[in-house]
């Protein structure tokens, strides 16, 4: 039994590759090893294109807020990444998450809760053009 490392393969990822080799005969021709079958194609790159959330005011986009961080915490915290100067908002109300399969909202308990598209989440994952709203703001997610 052989063991073959491949540098190319990222952490948590292997390939395992099986083959049969005959023993050598008395005076036959050499082993003969099966072909490895191909290796298979690497499954569709995550979308990674950056994102950013818009604020609206009266409809009209008054201020971008660039997603550039993995976690981004939305609420009326100073602390927090994006503040909402919203009485309807809680102090830590939601955080947006990049995940492999994109981005991630996500209600942190918040007292009146998040929706987006008009329906309450507890988590979903964001797509072009969804309108989250806390409180009274609403903020659309966009892909730049």
């Amino acid at each position: 039994m052989a063991f073959d490392t491949d540098p190319g393969l990222k952490q948590g990822e292997f390939d395992c590759r099986s083959s049969l080799v005959e023993a050598p005969s008395s005076g036959g021709a050499p082993p003969v090893e099966a072909p490895a079958a191909p290796p298979e194609e690497p499954p569709p790159a995550a979308e990674t294109r950056p994102a950013e959330l818009i604020l609206l005011e009266r409809g009209k986009p008054s201020r971008t807020f660039p997603l550039g961080k993995d976690r981004v915490i939305i609420g009326r915290l100073a602390e927090s990444d994006i503040v909402v100067a919203d009485a309807g908002a809680s102090r830590r109300h939601a955080e947006v998450r990049r995940e492999d399969s994109g981005y991630v909202i996500a209600d942190l308990g918040s007292t009146n809760g998040t929706m987006v598209n008009h329906t309450s989440i507890g988590e979903r994952t964001l797509e072009e053009g969804d309108r989250i709203t806390i409180g009274r703001t609403v903020l659309e997610f966009r892909r730049r």
